[in-house]
Order: structure tokens, then sequence, then C-alpha cells
């Protein structure tokens, strides 16, 4: 499969007890993971400090494979990666 260069992003989420990750190639999804947190339930509720080191743990596992489920994963080698910091993860 030939993919295009043109516009390929990967989106990442990371709040309350969720961690996702999506590669997207001009609008269209080409792979998306998400990781939903089983940590709070002895809590009864989401506590923000387990909820950080939880996508702490996650993010990066998320993000390599959602380059190896993309079919775009030969051209990550040359993307310029930029971004903004997520809410709960770095707090």
């Amino acid at each position: 499969m030939y993919i295009s260069a043109k516009m390929i992003t990967m989106g990442i989420e990371s709040s309350c007890d969720e961690t996702s990750v999506a590669v997207l190639r001009d609008g269209r999804t080409l792979s998306s993971l998400t990781h939903s947190q089983a940590e709070h339930a002895v809590y009864g509720g989401v506590v923000p400090e387990v909820a950080s080191r939880a996508h702490l743990e996650r993010i990066d596992g998320l993000a390599k494979a959602a380059m190896e489920h993309s079919p775009a994963r030969s051209l990550w080698e040359s993307a310029s990666p930029w971004g903004c910091t997520p809410p709960t993860a770095y707090r």
C-alpha cells in the first residue's frame, strides 16, 4: 500500500482515566488505540495522582503501537514532533 506524506498527524489524549493515541492521514484514521485505567475501581472514583502516573506509564507504548499498526509507519522516521503539555500527565 502506498501512503502519501501529505499530512500525517498523531493525536494524543490523556484526560481523566483514559489514554488514547491516534494516527491520521489527511483526516482519515489509520490507527487508534485507547487504554482505560482500571486502577481507580478500588477507590470508587478517579484519583488524579494515580491517573497521571498511569498516563505516563502507558503513553509511550501506546504511541509506538499506534505507529506500528499504521500503514504510514515508515514515514515516522522523518517526522518532526511538536505539541503541548498534556493536561493531566505533567501536573
